[in-house]
């Protein structure tokens, strides 16, 4: 499942914590539990008559379906809110008090990665009940849909269809803040290994090129890069601008190219070669006496 899908259904805690895990590895970033109930994944979780119905939370956008929070968890991303502020404080004056009186001690510094990032995953675990379905959202429906349910759970709780499920609302990528996305520095450093690895692909095939002895083969080759050649401009913008990236040697030795003195752009050089022309005449002249 992507990140950017923001609610997901699962069957067991387990699932989730494996769901989480995959993000992490995909997106590189990181999440903590901030809180969780106590009753939140218990097994024996069943209906209860007295429990409050609810039709909507944070992991669980309003379907016409009421239900029953069992409990609930929630993660923040590991660069949010910085809640052990006081407590750093107060060990690292301890150490630098330590370090005035030992001089062989160095005073610490307060660093932390927190940054408030604001990316929640709130996940509820919830019994619902789809035989009591609302189309509308009203007040009034629901008042009766719950008065109904209820008197249900009251009276003959087996005949009530019930179904346990955990909700969970992933955040999107853009709800991280005042941090790098590490997993979009890696997508980019990524489609460079990529570009480098298909160009090396293509000089190497340029190279065999010239040695194929195999007329039919050539033919049916020449056909196959025109294809790809075709598809390869289909995702490249076709600007008349457009100027072609050149290779690493090209480039390298156009710029020491453009370093090479030019006999116009230095007239020193010029001048010393007219004081040598001159200097050669005169020694070329017979020396007279005095």
């Amino acid at each position: 499942m992507a990140a950017t899908l923001q609610f997901s259904e699962f069957d067991s805690e387990d699932q989730i914590t494996k769901e989480i895990a995959k993000q992490e590895e995909t997106t590189s970033l990181k999440y903590i539990i901030l809180r969780k109930d106590k009753r939140f994944g218990r097994m024996d979780a069943h209906p209860l008559a007295g429990k409050k119905i609810s039709w909507e939370v944070k992991s669980h956008p309003f379907s016409g379906v009421p239900f029953q929070v069992v409990g609930t968890s929630t993660y923040e991303c590991h660069q949010g809110k910085d809640r052990q502020v006081k407590a750093k404080e107060k060990h690292a004056a301890k150490m630098n008090k330590k370090a005035l009186e030992d001089h062989a001690l160095k005073r610490r510094k307060q660093n932390t990665k927190k940054v408030d990032c604001k990316a929640l995953i709130n996940i509820a675990h919830i019994i619902r009940f789809p035989g009591f379905k609302i189309e509308e959202s009203t007040v009034r429906s629901k008042k009766e849909a719950s008065k109904d349910l209820k008197a249900a759970l009251s009276e003959k709780p087996s005949s009530v269809k019930a179904e346990v499920v955990y909700c969970v609302r992933f955040p999107s990528l853009s709800e991280h803040s005042s941090h790098a996305l590490v997993g979009e520095r890696s997508s980019k450093k990524n489609l460079k290994v990529l570009q480098k690895q298909c160009a090396g692909y293509l000089k190497e095939i340029t190279d065999l090129t010239y040695h194929l002895q195999d007329e039919q083969y050539l033919t049916g080759l020449s056909s196959h890069l025109q294809s790809l050649l075709q598809e390869m401009k289909a995702l490249v913008p076709q600007d008349k601008d457009l100027t072609l990236t050149l290779s690493p040697r090209k480039r390298k030795a156009e710029e020491d190219m453009a370093t090479l003195p030019t006999q116009g752009a230095s007239q020193p050089f010029t001048d010393s070669v007219g004081q040598h022309a001159d200097l050669q005449n005169t020694c070329e002249e017979p020396c007279l006496p005095n």
